[in-house]
C-alpha cells in the first residue's frame, strides 16, 4: 500500500562551494541543463567569501600582525592563504532536501510545505551551530531530478567554521575540526569522526522538522542504501571530478597570469638577443689590427723548464679586447638565461595541455553520470513498482483463507521455513 506521508530526506555536507551557480548566473547555468532557466530560486543571504573572512578574521589578523617583528611573517591576505591549503577550503557546503512521490507522480511533500522546513532548518542554524557562520543561503526550485523531469526543492548552506583560543598563530582561525569540537563533537575513530557526529545531528533535526510538519521520513540520507555499485560508484567520482575541476579552474587561472609573465620575459630576452646579435655582427665586421710582439719559449738552464711564451700588446689593444670579452661573456650569460626561460615556458605549455585533457575527462564524466542518475531514477522506481507489488500480493494471500482456518500466506511461509530445513539437513549430510 502506498504512505503518502513518508519522504526520504538528504543532508550532504562536503560539496564543492559554486558560489555563481547557488546565484543563477546566466553565464553559468547555460552550461548546465538539468537547470530550468524560467524555473523558481531565491536567495535568502549570499555575502561575498572575501568580506565575511574580513568581518570574521580581520580583527585577529590585525592583533597578530601588530605582534610580528619581521614583515614577512605578516599575513597580508587570510582568505588567499586558507585558498591555497590544501588541507582546508575556504567555505564548505551543506545541501539539504524533502523527496518523494505519491502514486499519480506528485510530490509527497508539496513545495510550499518543502520551502517552510527547509526554511526553518536554515533560520535556525545559528542556534544550533554558533561557531559554523553562515555567508550563503540559496533555495532552488528549478532542478530536474527523475525521469519525468519532476522538480524538486532543496537548499545550499555555505558556511564558514571558525575555532577559537589557538595558542600559535591567530587566536581566531578558520578549523572545521576546532569549530566541531567547541561545539561538543568528539572524534572517536575513523568510523565516528566528529563531522559524522555532526551531520547525524543535522539529519536528525531535518527529519524532526518533517515530523512536525506531518511527514514520516523512512530512509537516512537519501535512500542510498538503493544505489547499485555501479551507479554509487558514478555518482562518487563526479562529486570528486567537480572538485578536481574547481581546483583546476584555480591553477588554470594561476598558470595564465605566470604564462602572461614568461610571455613578457621571453620578449624581453627576444629583444636582448637581437642586440647581442647586434652587437656580435659589429665586431665581426670590423678589422681589428692588433701589433704583438711575440717571445717563444725557453728552458731554464738549470731547472730544465720550459718557460711560457710571452705575447706583448699596445695598452690601447689589451683595452679593447678586454672589453669584447666582457661583452662576451655578458652575451653568453644572456643566451643561457634564454635557453632556460624557453625550456620553462615548454613546460608550461606542456602543463596547460595536461590540464585541458583533464577538462575533457570531467566533462566525459559529468555526461556519464547524468546516465547514471537516469538509471538510477529508472531502478528507483522499478524497485517501488515491485515493493508494491509484492505488498498487494501479500495482502491477497493473507486474505485468502483454507477449510483449515489458516491463510494461503501462513501455508505458504510454512512451506518456506520447511524447504530452508530441509536444505540445511541436505547440507550437513553432504558435509
Amino acid at each position: 500500500m502506498e504512505i503518502e506521508n513518508e519522504v526520504t530526506i538528504a543532508t550532504h555536507n562536503g560539496s564543492q562551494v559554486a558560489r555563481q551557480h547557488n546565484l543563477r548566473n546566466p553565464k553559468v547555468i547555460s552550461k548546465e541543463d538539468h537547470i530550468d532557466p524560467e524555473g523558481h530560486f531565491e536567495v535568502w543571504l549570499d555575502e561575498d567569501p572575501k568580506v565575511a573572512y574580513e568581518r570574521l578574521f580581520g580583527e585577529a589578523v590585525k592583533a597578530y600582525n601588530e605582534k610580528q617583528t619581521r614583515p614577512d611573517r605578516q599575513i597580508t591576505d587570510y582568505y588567499k592563504q586558507i585558498c591555497e591549503d590544501s588541507k582546508k577550503k575556504p567555505v564548505y557546503e551543506l545541501i539539504i532536501g524533502i523527496y518523494g512521490k505519491k502514486a499519480d507522480g506528485t510530490p509527497i511533500c508539496s513545495k510550499n510545505d518543502g520551502k517552510r522546513i527547509l526554511r526553518a532548518f536554515a533560520e535556525d542554524w545559528e542556534r544550533r551551530n554558533p561557531q559554523l557562520k553562515l555567508c550563503g543561503l540559496y533555495y532552488h526550485c528549478d532542478e530536474s531530478v527523475g525521469v519525468n523531469g519532476s522538480q524538486v526543492g532543496h537548499v545550499h548552506i555555505d558556511y564558514i567554521p571558525v575555532g577559537e583560543g589557538f595558542a600559535r598563530g591567530m587566536t581566531i582561525q578558520s578549523s572545521l575540526s576546532r569549530a566541531l569540537e567547541q561545539q561538543g563533537f568528539q572524534s572517536q575513530g575513523l568510523s565516528n569522526t566528529a563531522q559524522m557526529q555532526w551531520e547525524a545531528r543535522e539529519n536528525q533535526f531535518l527529519a524532526t522538522l518533517c515530523a512536525r510538519a506531518g511527514f514520516e521520513v523512512v530512509r537516512g540520507k537519501g535512500g542510498t542504501e538503493h544505489l547499485d555499485t555501479n551507479t554509487y560508484k558514478k555518482v562518487k567520482e563526479l562529486q570528486e571530478l567537480q572538485e578536481k575541476q574547481a581546483e583546476l579552474a584555480q591553477d588554470i587561472a594561476k598558470k595564465e597570469k605566470e604564462y602572461e609573465e614568461l610571455q613578457d620575459s621571453y620578449e624581453t630576452l627576444k629583444a636582448q638577443k637581437s642586440l647581442s646579435q647586434a652587437v656580435m655582427e659589429a665586431y665581426a665586421e670590423e678589422d681589428l689590427q692588433i701589433e704583438v710582439q711575440h717571445t717563444p719559449a725557453k728552458k731554464n738552464p738549470i731547472t730544465k723548464q720550459e718557460a711560457p711564451a710571452q705575447v706583448t700588446m699596445a695598452e690601447a689593444d689589451y683595452l679593447v679586447l678586454k672589453e669584447r670579452a666582457a661583452v662576451a661573456t655578458w652575451i653568453r650569460r644572456a643566451m643561457e638565461n634564454l635557453k632556460h626561460m624557453g625550456e620553462k615556458l615548454t613546460r608550461e605549455l606542456n602543463q596547460r595541455r595536461r590540464v585541458s585533457e583533464l577538462q575533457e575527462r570531467v566533462s566525459s564524466a559529468e555526461t556519464e553520470a547524468r546516465a547514471a542518475e537516469v538509471n538510477l531514477a529508472n531502478a528507483r522506481a522499478e524497485i517501488a513498482d515491485l515493493h508494491q507489488q509484492a505488498r498487494e500480493q501479500q495482502e491477497w494471500m493473507e486474505q485468502q483463507t483454507t477449510r483449515s482456518g489458516k491463510s494461503i500466506w501462513e501455508y505458504f511461509m510454512d512451506f518456506i521455513t520447511k524447504q530452508r530445513e530441509r536444505d540445511y539437513i541436505e547440507r550437513d549430510e553432504r558435509e
